[in-house]
């Protein structure tokens, strides 16, 4: 089995969970929040899926920033773990909106209006939807309105085994907004994972088309491979 070492260097610490560090990339790509290498600061700012419009960010919705990063082809720690709990045990609500909640001072979202999750459960019913109960406290902490304004026009299947384009049209006119007009001129779509951030970029779709001009997302965790990280000189393998 290849082990890995962080490249401490190429991170910072975003958080805690539990009392242990969390931590993020330190150059991560200004629109999606995929790590990226140190010289990438230095000519787009971007990752290789932004700049070849491989990703679901940049129409819709701004940019959309992560707390952490949520490494997929590795065995799920205690925090992500608790992540995916969290659709059916909310004793760790607390600590997810303290991580939320650091967001708002460490990016350029604190002057938001409004807060909105994606939807959940099915287009007749909306129930148990568990990043509700996260984004109220984050709410309540940060003083920026809530509002349960974001729906299921229609279901649509898993977007898990999905490519990026095959996610897009999966959510194609799916995903609306019960008011038709709001009056907030810049909102903020809290999530738990970005994988495509096809999800928040359908909800921020469907808030622009009902007045909202300024989108941004912020996650908990950012989905990334061993291979993008080891690529961004985030992880290095450790030999023998």
């Amino acid at each position: 089995m290849t082990t890995y070492e962080v490249i401490e260097e190429n991170v910072e610490e975003s958080g805690e969970f539990h009392g242990q560090a969390i931590w993020r990339p330190k150059y991560r790509c200004q629109k999606c929040s995929r790590a990226i290498k140190k010289s990438y600061t230095k000519t787009s700012g971007e990752c290789y899926y932004c700049n070849n419009d491989l990703t679901a960010v940049g129409q819709y919705i701004d940019e959309v920033y992560a707390m952490t990063t949520y490494i997929s082809d590795v065995e799920k720690n205690e925090f992500i773990e608790a992540i995916y709990d969290l659709k059916d045990n909310l004793e760790h609500i607390s600590e997810f909106a303290n991580i939320l909640e650091q967001g708002f001072e460490d990016y350029p979202i604190a002057d938001a209006e409004l807060l909105v999750v994606p939807p959940s459960g099915t287009a007749e019913s909306s129930t148990d939807n568990h990043m509700i109960a996260v984004a109220k406290e984050v709410s309540d902490r940060v003083e920026i309105p809530f509002r349960d304004i974001i729906h299921k026009r229609e279901d649509y299947a898993s977007q898990k085994e999905l490519g990026l384009e095959e996610r897009l049209d999966n959510l194609q006119g799916r995903i609306g907004c019960t008011e038709d007009s709001i009056a907030a001129d810049k909102a903020i779509v809290i999530d738990d994972i970005a994988t495509s951030c096809a999800t928040v970029s359908a909800t921020a779709q469907a808030l622009v088309e009902s007045g909202v001009s300024d989108v941004s997302g912020l996650v908990i965790a950012r989905d990334e491979d061993i291979q993008s990280l080891e690529f961004a000189n985030i992880l290095a393998e450790v030999e023998g």
